[in-house]
């Protein structure tokens, strides 16, 4: 396989949604990393700003982390083979949209979790 066949094959890759999915798995299967990553509203207001991104790659239980990872696997593959720029902005907008609204418009959640949106 020559140089030009594996940039090929690797930039029809959906490395954003693999790369995104594997981040969920770390979260997961490292313990505690759930709780130091999730989107939790006292420590996003005392300074832990990552905690707007990293909340997003964070899940509850399993079955949580089996539908997320099913279905934004599903949808990342579609979107992201149909342009990959597009597709990075629209998870990173997305990401800080529910983040900010969540923060602001709803007080009462307190800690979130999950790619589902």
């Amino acid at each position: 396989m020559t140089c030009s066949e594996i940039h090929r094959t690797a930039n029809r890759l959906p490395m954003i949604t693999l790369a995104s999915i594997a981040t969920a798995l770390l979260f997961f299967f490292i313990p505690g990393a759930g709780d130091l990553f999730s989107l939790k509203r006292d420590a996003l207001l005392n300074g832990d700003y990552f905690r707007v991104i990293s909340g997003h790659w964070t899940h509850w239980n399993s079955h949580h982390l089996f539908w997320d990872v099913f279905a934004f696997g599903i949808l990342g593959i579609l979107c992201e083979s149909a342009g990959r720029i597009r597709y990075m902005l629209c998870v990173m907008g997305s990401a800080l949209a529910i983040s900010t609204t969540i923060i602001f418009i709803s007080p009462t959640i307190t800690d979130y979790r999950g790619l589902s949106g």
